[in-house]
């Protein structure tokens, strides 16, 4: 076994071409299986951020036109009162808001639209402030939101008192 292997490095030591392309070939696939490994451990293999992420699940419908088509809020409130499994049903969708106040430049932010029960269900808390309440997911008294806290540091210079902002500087 010891001779093939000393036959087997003699021939690479005859043929540089064909080692130093092999030996990249490796190291390129190697590199490249660890870094997808890498992602997809982060993406796919790790629980989610929140208390109890094994019992978090997103539900999709999916229709002719799209694989995960939306539902309407109707649809949700059918399945949170005829559903005896699901213990909370949260819904929310990806949406882009703009953030303007006199004197100062608007801005467009990314971020989600969701009903009230979005922190309780997830099992976390505002660092600063509260989360919704159930009054507020009522149209008409929807007026609130929770920002980040690098747009608290960055937009308003990290005010605690910026709860008590007036509505109209939200759209």
């Amino acid at each position: 076994m010891f001779s093939n292997f000393r036959h087997a490095f003699r021939q690479l030591i005859k043929s540089p071409g064909f080692t130093a392309t092999a030996v990249l070939t490796l190291a390129l696939g190697i590199g490249v299986n660890t870094s997808m490994f890498s992602v997809v451990s982060t993406f796919l293999l790790q629980p989610a951020p929140y208390p109890q992420a094994e019992r978090l699940v997103r539900v999709f419908r999916s229709s002719p036109q799209s694989a995960t088509w939306p539902h309407s809020a109707t649809d949700i409130d059918d399945v949170r009162t005829q559903s005896s499994t699901l213990a909370s049903l949260v819904a929310f969708h990806w949406w882009t808001f703009s953030l303007s106040e006199l004197g100062r430049p608007a801005e467009s932010l990314q971020g989600l639209v969701a009903s009230a029960d979005l922190f309780a269900t997830l099992g976390v808390q505002p660092a600063l402030g509260r989360a919704f309440t159930p009054g507020e997911q009522v149209p008409g008294h929807d007026q609130v939101v929770v920002i980040t806290d690098a747009l608290w540091r960055s937009r308003f210079n990290a005010d605690p008192g910026i709860s008590a902002a007036p509505s109209a500087w939200m759209a």
